[in-house]
């Protein structure tokens, strides 16, 4: 077996604008460091459908990574396209998670807001792929 390759591709209009900075990207690749893995790409992308769909097909065919960590554009705004985007890629289907939905509605509720319908996309994911549970977040 040779040398993992890995891919990080971060998304985010904010992330480009300059008014948000990435830090996601480099606590990733200290994380990979510390485990003795190293980031051989890294691109940081737009909320644009095109532009997440190309972006994955260059790093896995033209990088040839074996892994791509994704980052960003799933918060709930009415911008964040990213599931639809991975859904088209790996053709794909989405369902509903109840669970995590209960679960962000009583992180909501513990909080003492009011949550808002938008967040609700936040509960769908893709049926092949796994998501990671964010403890600290809600995307």
């Amino acid at each position: 077996m040779g040398v993992i390759k890995i891919g990080i591709i971060t998304i985010g209009n904010e992330l480009l604008s300059g008014f948000t900075l990435d830090r996601n990207a480099a606590w990733i690749g200290q994380q990979l460091l510390a485990a003795g893995m190293k980031v051989d790409v890294h691109h940081t992308i737009s909320d644009d459908f095109a532009d997440i769909y190309d972006t994955l097909e260059y790093q896995w065919n033209e990088w040839e990574c074996d892994h791509i960590i994704v980052t960003g554009g799933l918060g709930p705004t009415v911008d964040d396209i990213t599931v639809s985007a991975f859904i088209a890629y790996f053709d794909d289907t989405e369902k509903f998670d109840r669970d995590y939905w209960d679960k962000l509605s009583e992180r909501f509720k513990k909080l003492n807001f009011k949550m808002p319908n938008l967040n609700k996309n936040q509960a769908f994911k893709v049926k092949k792929g796994n998501m990671i549970p964010n403890k600290v977040g809600s995307a």
